[in-house]
């Protein structure tokens, strides 16, 4: 009897040790754009398990990059205004000490929807600047919650932004050919104001 007690306790205590409980994790990768480039940042949630609903904040340096658009992810495999989503773009941007966010972007799936274990939440859309920089992007009050209405455990890994500094301009070859005429023409009137020094046979005379 106590032989069989003992093996149970010691499946159970493998089976716990063999499946342990994993947290889900919320990602968006940096990238390097170029000055005025528009492009995409992708909120990324992979071993999400019996996902229900969604909610955060969005961060972002408004100095060096532009919010151009919110839309709905692929995480709950439907289409927005179907009634099966309930997707929030979010509040316009507000200031955020030196940076804005934004406020409220969420999603809210309905009737038994299977989300996928990785997906997207939500797509960003920026407009790069012109006068380069670097753009912290981060995840903020970050809620998931499941079908049961509690909270999904999650490690968020922030992102960042690179854009490009202008190329320095330069000169075209008729541009240079007018900077070399007009340099030639300085020395010349140079030349011309510089008084000449009387020789030696002349002062003696």
């Amino acid at each position: 009897m106590r032989r069989g007690a003992a093996l149970v306790v010691l499946l159970l205590s493998v089976m716990s040790v063999a499946s342990p409980a994993k947290a889900a994790s919320i990602t968006f990768e940096s990238s390097v754009v170029r000055p005025g480039e528009s492009f995409v940042v992708s909120i990324i949630g992979s071993d999400i398990e019996d996902l229900f609903s969604f909610s955060f904040d969005f961060a972002f340096d408004a100095s060096v990059v532009g919010l151009t658009s919110v839309t709905m992810g692929d995480v709950f495999n439907c289409e927005p205004g179907t009634g099966v989503c309930f997707f929030s773009a979010g509040s316009p941007p507000e200031p955020l000490g030196d940076r804005e966010v934004i406020v409220g972007i969420s999603d809210l799936g309905l009737y038994g929807q299977a989300p996928n274990s990785t997906g997207t939440l939500a797509q960003i859309e920026f407009l790069a600047g012109l006068t380069g920089g670097n753009a912290a992007l981060s995840l903020l009050n970050l809620v998931l919650a499941n079908s049961t209405g509690g909270a999904i455990d999650t490690i968020v890994t922030d992102g960042i932004v690179s854009v490009d500094s202008p190329p320095t301009p330069v000169p075209e070859p008729s541009t240079l050919g007018l900077l070399g005429i007009g340099l030639a023409a300085m020395a010349r009137r140079m030349r011309r104001r510089t008084p000449t020094t009387p020789s030696i046979e002349s002062a003696a005379h």
